[in-house]
């Protein structure tokens, strides 16, 4: 999880970290709020194959609909600017906020949950799998 605020040092030590752990497509972006970094978002992944969103908003900025705006802006980036066929979200089964954001932009979810890597509990947690392809989403 991150602290807050967000420095951009924090977001660039992240994302380094990140880059340096594996060796798939990175596509990062900061969610600010005026000069406040407040979250971020990103796809990864490999391109030919689908791509993967992910996004974190600061607790004091929950509510105000920043996630679903960055996961639209992000779904609208990996289809139309990168071509990608379909786009993957995995989310926690206690996070009912990002279940809701999955669902208002279309992504369907997969029957049952899986024990897998949760980066923001850093430990194997239960998740939900859901899945958009590119003719399913309204931008």
């Amino acid at each position: 999880t991150w602290s807050y605020p967000f420095t951009p040092e924090t977001v660039l030590n992240r994302i380094q970290a990140r880059s340096r752990a594996d060796s798939v497509m990175h596509y990062w972006f900061s969610v600010l709020e005026g000069k406040n970094f407040i979250g971020s978002a990103l796809l990864f992944g490999g391109e030919g194959k689908g791509m993967e969103i992910g996004y974190s908003i600061a607790q004091v900025a929950a509510g105000r609909g920043l996630a679903s705006e960055s996961a639209r802006a992000l779904c609208n980036f990996g289809f139309r600017t990168l071509g990608l066929k379909r786009i993957t979200a995995r989310v926690s089964t206690d996070n009912p906020a990002s279940q809701k954001v999955m669902e208002k932009l279309g992504f369907q979810q997969h029957p049952g949950e899986k024990m897998d890597w949760s980066e923001h509990y850093g430990t194997n947690t239960p998740l939900h799998h859901y899945s958009l392809t590119r003719e399913r989403f309204q931008p």
